[in-house]
């Protein structure tokens, strides 16, 4: 699968990271040919569907994952899966303090939505460029960019096969992370590639 992967992603060296745009349910990561940056500050938490879908169609390439993942530049983490759960200093100061539960879906709550501010300010500045794709045979998956970047995506879901004899084996599977191409002529047509615990599909 390591090989698969590197050359479904290739199309992305050269292209720029605009923006991360995130829920609580997962993260998407776009990304375009023709650099139309747009900062992070888009990013919110997204109840309405067609908010939504307006995020999906605005990128050329789009990874989504509900797993685990990290940005980092040079030797430091910037954002990563975690910071959604984690409270934001300002709840610890005030929240915590009047005895209010943490509920990580609140927009600005978290250490996630305080992070990102500071990921879009070195992101305006930086605009990093995909230099290299590289990945394992699990669905793990590293982005190389510009500027010390590195986008990394951990596979955190175990073969459902450790726990069945060969002829037991069925053909289901989790999905890890999906890769998207929307048409800019077309926003009707997408190809949609889903890396998942069985290879890639174009199914799910």
């Amino acid at each position: 699968m390591k090989e698969k992967i590197k050359l479904l992603l290739d199309v992305l060296v050269g292209s720029t990271w605009e923006v991360a745009d995130g829920g609580t349910g997962g993260l998407y990561f776009g990304f375009n040919d023709q650099p139309r940056y747009n900062g992070l500050s888009e990013l919110q938490h997204e109840d309405e569907e067609d908010e939504l879908n307006r995020t999906l169609y605005k990128f050329q390439y789009l990874i989504d994952t509900e797993g685990i993942w990290h940005v980092s530049k040079n030797e430091t983490i910037l954002l990563a899966s975690g910071d959604f759960y984690i409270p934001s200093i300002d709840w610890y100061r005030s929240k915590r303090a009047e005895e209010q539960e943490f509920d990580y879906t609140v927009l600005g709550k978290s250490q996630f939505d305080l992070k990102c501010q500071y990921l879009v300010s070195k992101l305006e500045t930086d605009r990093p460029v995909v230099e290299k794709i590289d990945s394992d045979d699990f669905g793990g998956l590293k982005i190389f960019l510009s500027k010390g970047y590195t986008i990394t995506f951990f596979p955190n879901i175990s073969s459902d096969d450790l726990l069945t004899s060969s002829n037991e084996r069925t053909k289901d599977f989790h999905k890890l992370w999906q890769f998207r191409i929307n048409n800019k002529e077309d926003l009707s047509h997408q190809s949609t590639f889903y890396v998942t615990t069985k290879g890639i599909k174009k199914k799910y």
